[in-house]
């Protein structure tokens, strides 16, 4: 993995791209200070356990009992900002919006691994200015600390596989098992690692164990914690509930897979049948794959379409934990961007075939992030930790097509010489024979 041999330059490109993200999400921090702090929101239940994390009640909701609801890492990151400055909202969002910026910066290191300068240059500006990533740290959700542990931890994947030394691959695991837990989707991870290196014909062998290393890194961070989840709801609970949850609120066919709020919690309580906690979770867990057999086409169609919810879907206005009423120019001006941005990924990665297998990493995590939320619960928001990767490959797009204009504007055409300036040539004389 080469990454340039003018560091000088690309650390300053590098610092640029930093001040310009994290300038973008704090004047967006500035003109909606207050935005995800309605009960209903997931925030509520990060800042409820990091406050009875603060007041020494341990890692628990209600303050009396603990909890396995989500994982460790993001209430206890808000733990941590609580402690230095306090019960303070707008200081958890400014350090937010320092690690997205900091994703910006990762992203421009990522992609000079495989492309030219002016390619990760153009892929972390994008990052930089991307309007859903620039408001996502005005919001305290997991995606925020997770994007930046996902983006770490592909970059120490790609350093390792350069420099094929296990204790790199250790220390890629464990970065991607602190981001499982704080978003538990990543579990299966190093399955789609090991197909990663086969399409990179290292090798099957070499390829099982680098899979296996970094199962092994996240091992050391994921067992302590599921040990711990099992000494206080006696289940066993890896990372957090809400398996059983995801998959039954994605495959309601009733509901279209949607989540309607009050009447989805409403139904969610009546098949649970009073029970709470794991016992609730492994309920609608069973209840969502008995409604997957019963009708599996009708389920097979939906999963297709949660793909589409995923990738083709916009917001149409700021979230607020209840059904929101549209904003259409916000809407407009969110899939033009969006739509663009895809389009333009789709032209990098046609004209960057022929690095395919070099970028197999991130193609299987495209792939790998979209089944797993096509199988479950899709929404907008959760396609925003891969679209960074997104970015890139839209970046190889738009050199492309400022290449191609530069190519086009360089062949002039060859003016005619006018008939009056036209010299008469004298006809050259017939070669003789030899």
């Amino acid at each position: 993995m080469n990454l340039g041999k003018d560091f000088g330059w690309q650390s300053r490109l590098a610092l640029l791209v930093f001040l310009v993200a994290v300038a973008a999400r704090l004047a967006f921090i500035g003109l909606r200070p207050n935005l995800g702090d309605a009960p209903r929101m997931d925030s509520a239940r990060y800042r409820a356990i990091a406050h009875n994390i603060v007041a020494g009640r341990g890692f628990s909701e209600n303050g009396t009992q603990p909890t396995s609801r989500v994982g460790p890492v993001y209430p206890g990151f808000i733990a941590g900002i609580y402690l230095v400055f306090g019960e303070n909202g707008i200081a958890v969002r400014i350090i937010q919006a320092v690690l997205g910026a900091l994703v910006a910066v990762l992203i421009f290191w990522t992609t000079l691994a495989f492309f030219s300068r002016k390619v990760a240059l153009i892929a972390s500006l994008i990052v930089a200015v991307h309007p859903e990533l620039v408001a996502l740290p005005a919001f305290l959700y997991s995606e925020t600390v997770f994007t930046l542990l996902l983006a770490i931890g592909v970059l120490v994947v790609m350093v390792a596989v350069s420099k094929k030394k296990p204790t790199m691959f250790l220390c890629s695991g464990i970065v991607l098992g602190l981001a499982t837990l704080c978003r538990a989707i990543l579990l299966p991870v190093p399955v789609f690692l090991f197909l990663a290196f086969l399409v990179m014909r290292v090798g099957w062998r070499p390829a099982l164990g680098w899979s296996a290393v970094i199962a092994l890194g996240m091992a050391i961070c994921i067992v302590p914690w599921a040990a711990r989840n099992y000494a206080v709801v006696h289940e066993v609970v890896p990372v957090s509930e809400g398996t059983g949850v995801q998959l039954w609120e994605g495959n309601y066919l009733p509901f279209d897979g949607r989540f309607r709020y009050v009447e989805t919690d409403r139904m969610a309580a009546k098949i649970a049948g009073g029970l709470s906690g794991p016992a609730a979770d492994r309920k609608l867990l069973h209840a969502a794959i008995q409604g997957m057999r019963d009708q599996p086409w009708p389920t097979g169609w939906l999963m297709v379409r949660k793909v589409g919810r995923l990738w083709l879907e916009v917001y149409e206005n700021v979230p607020i934990g209840a059904k929101r009423t549209p904003n259409r120019r916000l809407t407009a001006a969110l899939a033009s961007w969006h739509y663009a941005l895809l389009a333009l990924a789709a032209a990098g990665a046609a004209a960057a075939r022929g690095s395919a297998r070099r970028l197999s990493i991130v193609y299987m995590l495209l792939i790998f992030m979209t089944m797993a939320f096509a199988v479950t619960f899709a929404v907008p928001r959760y396609r925003l930790p891969v679209m960074p990767y997104v970015c890139m490959l839209a970046a190889v797009g738009v050199c492309g097509l400022l290449d191609g204009a530069m190519r086009r504007s360089a062949i002039e055409p060859v003016p005619k010489e006018p008939k009056s300036q036209r010299k008469r040539r004298p006809k050259s004389a017939p070669a003789g024979r030899s």
